[in-house]
């Protein structure tokens, strides 16, 4: 996974979270689906991811993440 440090320079630290998470999550699902890792449940995992991202604040919805903007 690579991303353009260019491009997320400008971001806040909010609108970065935001940004690399959702494109992590995606990234990992597409890729988890590709390689269809042996007794690996897919959904289950991607659950689990999910709930762990939410935990460390990632993962949150476009609103949430423009709110923790105004208070950087």
């Amino acid at each position: 996974m690579t991303v353009s440090e260019d491009q997320y320079k400008t971001f806040s630290k909010s609108r970065q979270r935001y940004e690399l998470s959702h494109y992590f999550y995606a990234f990992l699902s597409d890729k988890l689906k590709k390689y269809k890792i042996e007794h690996l449940d897919h959904t289950e995992f991607m659950n689990d991811m999910e709930e762990w991202l939410k935990e460390i604040e990632w993962l949150q919805s476009e609103f949430e993440a423009s709110m923790d903007e105004y208070g950087e």
